[in-house]
């Protein structure tokens, strides 16, 4: 039995590593399983929404999200410096 958070066939997994390869086509991305890059990614979402549920709410989701991905997240995938 899988558990539906952990699953690798998860639609958003499917996605997000389609968009990692891609990247990785391109030389944008690190090199990497895109497959476990994308659950990685979908660890961070996990303990990001887990703060804001947390919070009440009191974390402005959207901008703090912005923020955590773009600083954090990106930072570890890119292979350099990829501006907006």
């Amino acid at each position: 039995d899988q558990k539906i958070l952990s699953n690798r066939e998860r639609s958003l997994v499917r996605i997000v590593s389609r968009i990692i390869a891609e990247g990785q086509a391109v030389g944008q991305l690190r090199s990497g399983d895109p497959v476990e890059l994308a659950e990685w990614m979908n660890r961070c979402m996990r303990g990001f929404f887990l703060d804001w549920a947390i919070s009440k709410g009191t974390i402005d989701i959207r901008k703090d999200g912005m923020r955590f991905f773009s600083e954090f997240v990106l930072s570890a995938l890119c292979t350099k410096q990829l501006h907006a």
